[in-house]
């Protein structure tokens, strides 16, 4: 099972502008640069991140086996071949403002040295639990972040969740080199490349009991979705069912294909994943999270809605391994996600 989840605030905070409020920027950035042989001219900024898990389910909230933070890249420059971010659970509130990086002069909400208009974090740059840690390194590679972060998930269960902040490790941002600039795209962008929070878990069943075990088939198949509706509401979950067949099915004396048998193939060989349909962006990936499962009526998953963008259209891929073999299976449905 696949939860996706947005930001419910987010703000760049930067060093050099310690009073600055960008909480209505569209980008989100992460600097490093020395502007001079000063110490006290190095100019270092951080991501804070705020996701709200109340609209988790319950399942999704107590059996998470991996939790994704998602950042889509923007601009990057000057950046190095190898380099490495991390982030942490911040432990204080903070407000997030209504500020931009081009006009620096709004000082409400959340800076370098405030957590809100009127209080100061303890540390400049943010109050945050050091000793709980992710991290994702890079080496001659797509800058977008995909980190897991399933410690600090695990940690807001028993701790506040005061949000994430996502910055270059100290001795990085304290050092002499310069390791440049990232620029990420905010919740506030106009994109569809919002930050997100990825939470999953294998829900997946494989319940034969009832079919005929005569059903059991292997190579070439072909995949019938069934009753796929035109439109979804957003935070909806769907239950998408369907049925394999051979690829090379007999066909009865009327020579009607026999659509309603249901065959089946051996377990955790079966895999969904869903794009946009004209973008062709990935919105759920394959990985052992995406199995799909089987009951007396046949294949079926669930996808909970509420993390796709709404008035566009996506699309459904099946994987399929085949005593060794990978396949890719396209389908023609598509359904639009409405508010």
């Amino acid at each position: 099972m696949h939860n996706i989840i947005f930001p419910s605030k987010d703000s760049t905070i930067y060093s050099k502008y310690p009073d600055i409020n960008t909480g209505l920027d569209e980008i989100l950035e992460i600097n490093k640069e020395i502007t001079s042989s000063l110490s006290s001219s190095i100019d270092n900024s951080r991501i804070l991140l705020k996701f709200d898990l109340s609209n988790l389910n319950s399942a999704s909230y107590e059996s998470a086996s991996v939790v994704y933070l998602n950042l889509y890249t923007c601009i990057s420059r000057r950046i190095p071949i190898e380099y490495t971010l991390v982030a942490n659970p911040i432990t204080q509130y903070w407000e997030m403002g209504t500020g931009n990086f081009t006009d620096k002069k709004t000082k409400t909400g959340v800076s370098w040295n405030k957590r809100t208009t009127v209080d100061n974090w303890i540390l400049p740059g943010g109050d945050y639990n050091a000793s709980i840690i992710a991290s994702q390194s890079f080496n001659y590679e797509p800058t977008d972040v995909r980190m897991n972060i399933t410690n600090i998930f695990n940690y807001w269960k028993s701790n506040q969740n005061h949000g994430i902040i996502v910055k270059r490790p100290d001795i990085d941002e304290t050092s002499s080199v310069n390791y440049g600039h990232l620029s990420f795209y905010s919740m506030n962008t106009h994109t569809v490349y919002l930050p997100t929070l990825e939470v999953l878990y294998d829900d997946h069943i494989y319940n034969t009991s009832s079919l005929d075990s005569g059903s059991k088939i292997s190579g070439s198949i072909n995949i019938h979705l069934k009753n796929v509706m035109p439109t979804y509401k957003y935070n909806e979950t769907v239950r998408f069912e369907f049925l394999i067949k051979k690829s090379y099915e007999p066909k009865t004396f009327y020579e009607t294909l026999v659509l309603d048998k249901i065959y089946y193939l051996d377990d955790n060989t079966l895999f969904y994943s869903i794009k946009d349909a004209y973008t062709n962006r990935v919105i759920i990936p394959f990985s052992e999270y995406t199995k799909v499962s089987l009951n007396s009526n046949g294949y079926f998953f669930d996808v909970i809605l509420s993390g796709f963008m709404p008035e566009k259209f996506y699309k459904i891929d099946f994987k399929y391994i085949d005593s060794g073999a990978v396949r890719y299976i396209e389908t023609t449905n598509q359904f639009k996600v409405i508010k």
